[in-house]
């Protein structure tokens, strides 16, 4: 009955499970809304599943299309195996791990704003420039760091090692604010 739910003490015979800790919830609370206004627990769980995989497709979908500037049928392609790969699969409809799964919507984005920056053929020059790809970084990484906090750990990782390999890049002084000022946004929105 309290709001948010910071520990679920049904579990553990009673004496409760900081879930949310390792699991952040944010994008449970929509189905949990539905349960709460009479829709039966299996089809509020069916429903959040349906658009995860929809949104999954489409995030997919757009950041290829994005890393491929326009290419639709090969972002198109790409957006199907992704969201069909096997292990994913394995998440939604074996293991129930909503929140690996969920993360797995946002991994496209991130990887797509993380190369926008060192792509450097942006549109927009200037601070307008560096701010929308901040913004984007630092956004992505916090949608990934509200739905699976391990799954957050290992992209920064690897974006911190993509980083050192393109080091001559990286020590750009527009690709260093631009990273720095994505880390602000995303420890901001986090």
């Amino acid at each position: 009955g309290y709001f948010p739910a910071r520990i679920y003490f049904v579990m553990n015979q009673g004496t409760g499970y900081a879930m949310p800790v390792f699991y952040p919830d944010m994008f449970l609370y929509p189905p949990s809304f539905l349960v709460n206004i009479g829709v039966p627990l299996g089809i509020a769980y069916d429903i959040y599943v349906i658009s995860v995989n929809a949104v999954t497709g489409i995030i997919t979908y757009l950041s290829v299309k994005d890393l491929l500037k326009g290419e639709k049928i090969a972002a198109a392609i790409t957006s199907f195996v992704y969201v069909l790969s096997v292990y994913r699969l394995t998440d939604v409809y074996i293991r129930d791990a909503a929140g690996e799964y969920t993360a797995m919507a946002a991994l496209p984005f991130v990887i797509c704003s993380f190369v926008r920056i060192y792509r450097g053929d942006d549109k927009e020059s200037g601070i307008r420039g560096i701010l929308r790809n901040a913004s984007l970084l630092g956004l992505s990484m916090a949608l990934l760091a509200e739905t699976h906090i391990l799954t957050t750990m290992m992209a920064a990782a690897f974006l911190m090692i993509c980083a050192v390999i393109l080091i001559v890049r990286t020590v750009r002084k527009r690709n260093i604010i631009t990273l720095i000022l994505s880390v602000l946004i995303f420890l901001g929105l986090s």
